[in-house]
């Protein structure tokens, strides 16, 4: 059988001339095309998330399974292997895309000309998948591509006939190629040139008129002055025609759309008192966006109203230097002039302008004319209305009204305001263009430009200490540039050891030149706009306490509102209105930028200012202590709903930057931070910081408050918290159990602390063995739990869980069964979709279910929990790899092995990679993923990770503990498989005596090691 398959134009695909059956499947075609043009292999993952837009990865890929099932015996050319699919070329097989791209490949003009009718229509013309995005997005970018190729095709084509004076098959081509893009111009001039040096001249006139009418009708607009230009030559041809080729003329016009113009000479009477700068660097994308938004148009600019833009940020982002840049790159696209006038003084803006109008600018009056000031004005703004394309650049210009004075109203003036202030009235025509600082490739490109000796690594450093801000980059840069012997880490830590922003580098005292006339001094110029801020009025006072507040958090970090609103607690919160203009008046005044309508930030450099200058100011002594008691407060919520430190309720960087200060300054709430931040370290797995933070808290605790003290207690159980988290059993027990000594004697039997500390105390005899020594601490938190809180609250489920997890190790699984159920819907109903609580009961039912017979029960409550782990947590969070694990195993039972290798294969990445090779869960995964091996038949495979996870587990949890246990089961059972049955009956005999000293029947490892152990036995003895 012979398969043609047509992607060029509308989808086709045909068995011996016959329409295929693969023509009913929509994704099926999507999928061969996709592969055909792509022309690679491509993982299953990439496939499935490309043509399904599920709500997992997972889902995505049972789709896909099941397409493939389909798929398979009608497309034998799809190739299909565990991990990846790909489309396999045969002589059986031919596409038109193939061939076309072959031709287009080739050095051969004849054959691309003859390949050239294959184009009959965009790629895939008509084809649409309508809940595939990403297939709709691959497909947009391929048609574009191979649209391109065939637009050089054709050049390249039309090349070759002009050099070979073959007229005649050049009008051919250019005909064929125009209706490839009936709006391209290039091509039109094409077509014309060949029609006329073929003796068409009528034709090639023709054809322009045919292009300006398609121009006007589709685009609304008239053929390019080039164009212009190539018809008046033709015109001026003789009537018999011409044998060569006509050659349009060079005409300059404005730069395409998203093309960087060079720097050039200015029109003739601009007035712009600064160079350019030799060394500006960056800024391509701000200069790209200013000339789509300022250049004149190619029509009439009669009746246009002035185009106006304000580059708006704070002192030293090079708002100027930018508008004099612009006025270099752009100014020759203005035939009327470039005109500069500076609005420091507002005084004398008059008096500049009308020099513009005078002989040596715009020539609108004699210097006898004896015009008063008022006079020349109103000739200079006249002529401003005209339809001549002029560049106005108002700089510094602060005030709204100075503004919207000399503001054009209509005609072909294009302005560039550059301003401090970054609000400006909405009814003003004018669009806003924020500043922002530098790239970091451009920082480094700056520093390199002003000390040459720099390598990027040291110039990447300084950029990043100065926060890529472009004037303390050049004033960074001059200071190292003329100070050769200063090696950068030496200035860096000068910077740190200093008051930042009190370097003499960064006042700009060696300094000789500046590009716009500025001062060169970081600190003087934040000060412009600090001492906008008058703090005897009521909005500047509140700008000035939030300011305050604000540095006392992580600079460059997004600042909640509630939370900085939060912070008022002696304030009244019904006037939000207050608080919040406040806020408004530091984002005009530049000194915040907002993320959003909800969040702001601050950038480190500003921070650094803003210190220094409160600690002149009485407003900020009670900044620190209001952030600090209200992150604490904030925290403290958050847990009590039930939610876990690793869902902060705020940015992470705020709650480390607060608690390392706090420690610094060693201040009443320095514990207090150190707790909490150890048990945020340790909710999110950086298990090694959070030993060396909550060390600390201890240290400090015990100092402060004593060893017997409750604050002493709550440090003692995170400790124990981080050892259980690690596979630290015994060590976790003994701070679990001074923690609970202190609670009871301090707080007595029938207090939440206390039952926090039974609760743990259980949970870590479930780890220890043996499981039924669980069951006292967890029924004295329950009853306590219970009885303050209610049974349907978060703690209280918390317990009833983890008996369901006790008895679950026991092997009492209807029990288990039916605390996790009751759980999950006590959560179901009390807690929103993506709780990691809800995730939580999920998993454990899920993975109960796969272990019990149940596993295709099992798995969407295993999807369901690894889903809302991976997006609340990531993916390589221990919660989120253990979920994976069961998921895993559960995949395994029902037989889904290529699946279940492929879950288990991540998780292990993800745990050896955030927890190492050392690690409980690390040895769970690879006993798993020995399991899988073992089921498939690949023995050797499953002895080496069943003998990786004992080690592990005999290093880490010791040689009598029940994880041992297991590991030494699942390898006693594979040496049985392998006929070793001496050294499988040491194996299991070594299980037995851990489990029979440590585990309660009837767990059912227990009664598996038995039961093999008899079988080996029987069989010894049958033989005998």
């Amino acid at each position: 059988m012979n398969r043609r398959y047509e992607l060029l134009g509308t989808l086709g695909i045909e068995d011996d001339g016959h329409v295929s059956a693969v023509m009913k499947y929509g994704k099926g075609c999507a999928l061969l095309a996709y592969l055909i043009v792509d022309g690679q292999a491509h993982s299953r993952e990439t496939v499935a998330d490309l043509l399904w837009e599920a709500t997992s990865t997972q889902q995505s890929l049972r789709n896909l399974r099941a397409l493939l099932h389909k798929l398979r015996p009608l497309a034998p050319e799809l190739s299909v292997s565990r991990k990846q699919l790909s489309f396999q070329r045969t002589d059986a097989v031919s596409a038109d895309f193939y061939t076309l791209q072959a031709a287009l490949d080739s050095d051969d003009i004849g054959r691309l000309y003859s390949a050239r009718a294959l184009y009959k229509g965009t790629l895939l013309d008509g084809f649409y998948l309508d809940d595939a995005p990403m297939f709709w997005e691959w497909q947009l970018l391929a048609r574009e591509r191979l649209h391109q190729r065939v637009w050089d095709g054709y050049y390249r084509v039309c090349t070759t006939y002009e050099a070979d004076r073959n007229w005649g098959l050049g009008v051919d081509a250019a005909r064929r190629w125009l209706w490839l893009d009936p709006l391209d111009e290039t091509v039109h001039q094409w077509l014309m040139r060949f029609l006329a040096a073929n003796g068409q001249k009528a034709a090639a006139i023709a054809q322009y008129e045919k292009c300006r009418r398609l121009l006007a009708g589709e685009l609304g607009v008239e053929p390019g002055t080039t164009t212009q230009a190539l018809v008046e030559q033709i015109r001026q041809l003789p009537d018999e025609g011409s044998s060569t080729l006509v050659q349009p003329v060079t005409v300059t016009e404005l730069p395409q759309p998203g093309e960087s113009a060079e720097p050039g000479a200015l029109p003739p009477h601009s007035y712009l008192p600064y160079h350019r700068n030799a060394i500006f660097t960056g800024r391509n994308s701000d200069l790209r966006r200013l000339s789509e938004m300022l250049l004149p148009t190619t029509t009439s600019s009669a009746g246009r109203l002035t185009s106006a833009v304000v580059l708006t940020g704070m002192g030293g982002l090079g708002k100027s230097q930018l508008a004099v840049e612009y006025a270099y790159r752009y100014g020759r696209y203005y035939p009327g002039g470039v005109f500069w006038l500076n609005f420091d003084d507002a005084e004398h803006v008059a008096e500049l302008a009308a020099e513009f109008g005078s002989e040596r600018g715009m020539n609108l009056y004699a210097a006898d004319d004896r015009l008063d000031l008022h006079r020349k004005t109103e000739l200079v703004k006249r002529a401003w209305q005209e339809q001549t394309p002029r560049l106005l650049i108002f700089d510094n210009c602060e005030d709204e009204n100075l503004a919207a004075a000399w503001l054009p109203v209509s005609g072909g003036c294009s302005v560039l305001i550059t301003s401090r202030h970054t609000t400006w009235s909405k009814a003003l025509p004018l669009t806003v263009h924020p500043l922002d600082t530098l790239l970091r490739a451009e920082s480094v490109d700056l520093l390199r430009r002003l000390a040459e000796w720099l390598a990027e690594p040291e110039a990447d450093l300084i950029a990043a200490e100065v926060g890529d801000w472009p004037l303390a980059l050049h004033l960074a840069g001059s200071f190292l540039g003329a100070n050769r012997d200063l090696r950068s880490q030496a200035y860096i830590r000068q910077l740190r050891e200093q008051r930042l922003l009190q370097h003499s580098s960064l006042r700009g005292r060696h300094v000789r030149y500046s590009p716009t006339g500025h001062e060169p001094d970081l600190a003087h110029t934040f000060a412009v706009s600090y001492e906008q801020l008058d703090f005897a009025n009521p909005i500047g006072w509140v700008a000035g306490q939030h300011l305050a507040r604000i540095v006392c958090l992580a600079p460059n970090e997004p600042i909640p509102l509630t939370l900085l609103f939060d912070s008022y607690r002696d304030v009244d919160k019904g006037d939000i209105g207050r608080l919040q203009a406040g806020v408004n008046r530091l984002i005009a005044l530049g000194f915040l930028n907002a993320v959003d309508g909800d969040t702001v930030v601050i950038h480190p450099l500003l921070a650094a200012f803003t210190i220094d200058r409160l600690a002149r100011e009485p407003l900020g002594d009670a900044a620190p202590t209001a952030i600090e008691s209200t992150l604490i407060r904030q925290l403290g919520q958050h847990k009590q709903a039930g939610k876990s430190l690793a869902t902060l309720p705020f940015p992470a960087a705020h709650l480390r930057y607060v608690a390392h200060r706090s420690l610094d300054a060693g201040g009443e709430q320095a514990v207090r931070f150190a707790s909490l931040l150890g048990e945020y370290l340790t909710e999110i797995a950086d298990y090694a910081e959070a030993r060396v933070t909550l060390q600390t808290a201890l240290d400090l605790t015990e100092k402060q408050f004593g060893t017997d003290s409750l604050a002493m207690a709550e440090v003692a159980n995170l400790m124990g918290s981080l050892l259980e988290e690690v596979g630290r059993y015994k060590d976790a027990e003994t701070y679990y159990a001074q923690a609970l000594a202190i609670r009871l004697e301090q707080l007595g039997e029938n207090h939440l602390d206390t039952a926090a500390s039974l609760n743990n105390m259980g949970t870590c005899c479930i780890r220890i063995g043996p499981y039924i020594s669980a069951e006292p601490y967890f029924a004295r938190a329950l009853a306590i739990r219970e009885r303050l809180l209610g049974p349907d609250h978060p703690l209280t489920l918390g317990v009833m869980n983890n008996l369901g997890v006790m008895h679950n190790y026991m092997g009492n699984r209807d029990e288990a069964r039916a605390y996790f159920a009751g759980v999950l819907a006590a959560r179901e109903r009390t807690l929103e979709p993506d709780h990691l609580l809800l995730a939580s009961s999920l998993n454990n039912l899920g993975d109960l279910l796969s272990r019990t017979g149940e596993p295709g029960a099992g798995r969407p409550y295993l999807e369901r929990s690894l889903a809302i782990r991976s997006r609340k947590l990531g993916a390589d969070h221990p919660l989120t790899l253990e979920c994976q694990t069961n998921l895993g195993f559960s995949l395994i039972q029902i037989g889904d092995f290529v699946e279940a290798q492929v879950q288990l294969e991540q998780a292990l990445a993800g745990a050896l990679s955030k927890l190492g090779e050392m690690h409980t869960l690390t040895a769970r995964i690879y006993n798993t993923l020995g399991t899988l091996f073992m089921g498939i038949g690949r023995y050797d495979a499953a002895r080496t990770h069943f003998e990786q996870a004992l080690k592990i587990r005999e290093e880490v949890r010791g040689s009598d503990a029940p994880d041992t246990a297991y590991s030494l089961l699942c390898l006693g059972e594979l040496l049985i498989a392998l006929h070793d049955e001496n050294r499988a009956r040491s194996l299991l005999e070594r299980a037995l005596a851990i489990l029979e000293q440590r585990v309660e029947p009837p767990a059912s490892e227990r009664e598996r090691v038995q039961r093999l152990l008899a079988e080996m036995s029987e069989a010894v003895a049958g033989k005998s």
